[in-house]
């Protein structure tokens, strides 16, 4: 309206450029399959094996690790009811993080190794600090877990790049995206922006296909 009126020559709102300079936010970290074993063969504490794995493998929240009790695993699956940000026990993230995921290898040996050396438990925490109380997923890993880590993976950047990768695989592995869906806890579209990282090989292998499929319209065209 200033302007239409003349009362300045130009609108200072559109004129003005940004005298901040935003730092591009960092590219997040999925570990490969390979990278997620040679972090498991590097660890040799079994809690800490078990815990990177249940993030790494299961796709876990580290927060929901944390809260895991024995008694949330029976008939090969493990469920999530509870989590401990911090090391402080309540309520997951949302309601839909609240999910049954189907324990694999090389997870079933790992709970059954861990549960030996806790004295077979039925009952309780499977993580625990020296009070008894859930652990501190950060502390755990910065001293149970990083420095062997760090040592086997040049990308080692903390237990979230784990459940970064477990996501990435799984939608890689089949080509469907409710595989992570159902496993991750998140809505489809924040699966989508944060976790799913579809591999270059996978776009090289659908060029072939779609090759094929041109060279075999091609060859109906000409009655070959």
């Amino acid at each position: 309206t200033a302007v239409r009126k003349g009362v300045i020559a130009v609108n200072p709102w559109r004129e003005a450029k940004e005298s901040v300079k935003v730092r591009p936010s960092k590219a997040r970290v999925a570990y490969t399959p390979e990278e997620t074993v040679a972090i498991l063969n590097a660890l040799d504490k079994p809690d800490a094996k078990l815990f990177f794995a249940l993030c790494a493998v299961m796709g876990m929240r580290p927060s929901e690790v944390a809260a895991v009790k024995w008694e949330n695993v029976t008939d090969g699956v493990l469920k999530i009811t509870e989590a401990a940000p911090y090391g402080v026990l309540g309520d997951t993230k949302t309601e839909r993080s609240k999910r049954v995921l189907k324990i694999i290898e090389p997870v079933s040996s790992l709970i059954k190794l861990w549960h030996e050396a806790s004295g077979k438990p039925s009952t309780g925490l499977m993580f625990t600090n020296g009070n008894g109380e859930p652990v501190n997923h950060n502390s755990f890993s910065k001293y149970h877990i990083a420095p062997q880590a760090k040592k086997a993976c040049a990308r080692w950047c903390g237990l979230y790049a784990g459940r970064h990768g477990a996501m990435t695989s799984l939608y890689n592995l089949t080509g469907d995206i409710r595989a992570a869906y159902q496993r991750s806890g998140n809505s489809l579209e924040v699966l989508m922006s944060t976790y799913v990282k579809s591999d270059v090989s996978i776009g090289d292998a659908g060029a072939i296909k779609q090759e094929e499929a041109l060279k075999a319209a091609e060859a109906k065209s000409l009655g070959k």
